[in-house]
């Protein structure tokens, strides 16, 4: 009988003291969000993770860690008035959710310590759909003497989905911008859509194709001292004025080029006339392209003796 009582002792000794004593950790484990409402949109929030404080047998612990864990937030069944699913609507608003332990994926035999936070904060707002018209952004500047105008984009004109607070005061939307440093002539080019709010906004249009327009840069410019020269003139004729001053609409590079001025043709006519003093118009000839946009003067005196 004592030996039979020594070696339980023994047992029970030896059984205790292989017993591990418990270990205590935090985990992170990662939040999700399930069944939205659908006429609601949920706003991002700080929270991204729960920190929670477990205890447990080393092993245990150990495979909780390697465990590829998460809380999943049910926003319908949390937040309906009944928690069966069957309430209609859910307000937008603030909502202040309890995290639940039983929906914790852990062993049985591990014990939460504590949750952070206990409470998971909620924003939902109402969900607007609108369909606006697509503007592409430059950077850099045309070649010099040309101009670009706003592009058009196929389509013109998309739906996009988000929260009221992001859409409601939008009248348009933006491509990622497009360099036009040094561009001559025409060009088309696939732009992604700019939405960096992308996480209250949808979109099924990602992609749109922009026709950008270079043209030449259309500028007036006026020429002094223009000689007034005659055609079918006798020997003895003046005009007075001599010169007059004309002001030309056209390209920026044809109106720059040196010696432009030489393809100008300003003259009268004096066909038919005799010896007395006229008073006639200058007949203007400009290159083509080029709009006469105003002469001074307009009337000129002419002698033949």
């Amino acid at each position: 009988m004592g030996r039979l009582v020594v070696i339980t002792a023994l047992v029970i000794i030896l059984l205790t003291g292989c017993s591990p004593e418990p270990v205590e950790t935090n985990l992170l484990v990662p939040l999700g969000f399930s069944s939205p409402p659908s006429n609601l949109v949920k706003m991002p929030s700080h929270a991204t993770n729960l920190e929670i404080r477990i205890k447990g047998s080393s092993r245990l612990i150990k495979r909780a860690s390697q465990e590829d864990l998460s809380y999943l937030v049910d926003l319908y069944t949390d937040l309906a008035l009944d928690p069966a699913g069957t309430a209609s609507t859910i307000d937008p608003g603030l909502y202040s959710i309890p995290v639940m332990e039983e929906r914790i994926p852990l062993h049985p035999r591990i014990d939460i310590i504590s949750i952070t936070p206990s409470f998971i904060t909620v924003r939902l707002e109402k969900k607007l759909v609108k369909r606006l018209p697509v503007h592409v952004p430059y950077t850099g500047k045309p070649a010099p003497g040309y101009t670009v105008l706003d592009a058009a984009t196929d389509p013109m004109v998309v739906e996009v989905i988000g929260a009221e607070s992001a859409l409601d005061a939008l009248t348009f939307i933006l491509t990622k911008p497009v360099d036009i440093s040094n561009a001559r002539e025409n060009f088309k080019k696939n732009l992604p859509l700019d939405l960096d709010f992308s996480a209250t906004v949808e979109t099924a249009t990602a992609m749109v194709v922009a026709t950008v327009p270079i043209v030449e840069t259309i500028v007036t410019q006026t020429f002094e001292q223009i000689p007034i020269t005659t055609k079918n003139a006798p020997p003895k004729t003046t005009i007075v004025p001599a010169t007059m001053e004309i002001k030309v609409k056209g390209p920026h590079n044809t109106l720059k080029k040196s010696g432009f001025t030489e393809q100008f043709r300003i003259y009268i006519d004096l066909e038919g006339l005799t010896p007395g003093v006229y008073v006639r118009r200058a007949v203007i000839e400009l290159p083509v392209g080029l709009i006469l946009a105003d002469t001074r003067p307009e009337l000129f005196t002419v002698t033949i003796e």
